[in-house]
């Protein structure tokens, strides 16, 4: 079985590596495949930058910088 990581951030290669050295996996870096570029449609877009900002949240929240809503609060101003 192969497996294919794309897009892999270069700070989580070495450990991706280290995880696959000690579940005896082979590792092969290929560079040949050709990255295709897909337009998002306006809509994708919005949604690409409300889940960015959403992402922003959830790592500030973590951090102990913000408090989140609870489901409760978010259902009451519906």
């Amino acid at each position: 079985m192969n497996l294919i990581l794309e897009n892999v951030q270069p700070k989580h290669i070495s450990l991706i590596q280290e995880l696959a050295k000690s579940l005896h996996f082979q590792v092969k870096e290929d560079n040949s495949i050709k990255k295709s570029k897909k337009r998002l449609s306006t809509q994708q877009k919005e949604f690409v930058e409300d889940l960015k900002e959403a992402l922003a949240q959830v790592d500030l929240h973590q951090q102990g910088k913000i408090e989140l809503q609870t489901f409760d609060e978010m259902m009451n101003e519906l």
